[in-house]
Parts: C-alpha cells; structure tokens; sequence
C-alpha cells in the first residue's frame, strides 16, 4: 500500500495562492487567521490585502491581531 501524500503544512487552503507565510515563520493557519480578518472583520478585498500582505504578515508575527 501506498501512503496517502502529504500536503505542504506551508500552503494554506481556501485562501488566494498568494497569501503565503513566505520566510516569515508564520504557519499556514496563521495566513488563514490574517487573511479571513481583514477580508471579513474589515471588508478588505482581496487587491488590498494582497497589496498590504507582507506588512500584514509582520504585523501578525509581533502582535497578532492585536491594534488591527
């Protein structure tokens, strides 16, 4: 038998391909978590969010949402 294959824990689902953690240590879920903030709780769409993703991610890193 064969193993099921293993998904990538760095590529997060049911967001834009775009929104990754990059090198910023951050996990997939974590992408999800900042993504689904913004566009949900602020209204963001996806242009702006992807416009502001790594500062997003930076942010995420030091404080979470927290001051968001």
């Amino acid at each position: 038998t064969t193993a099921p294959a293993a998904v990538p824990a760095a590529v997060p689902t049911g967001i834009p391909s775009w929104a990754t953690p990059g090198d910023s240590g951050i996990s997939a879920a974590d992408c999800v978590t900042i993504y689904n903030y913004w566009k949900n709780n602020k209204g963001s769409d996806d242009a702006t969010i992807q416009s502001y993703w790594g500062s997003l991610v930076n942010h995420y890193k030091g404080h979470g949402t927290s001051g968001w």
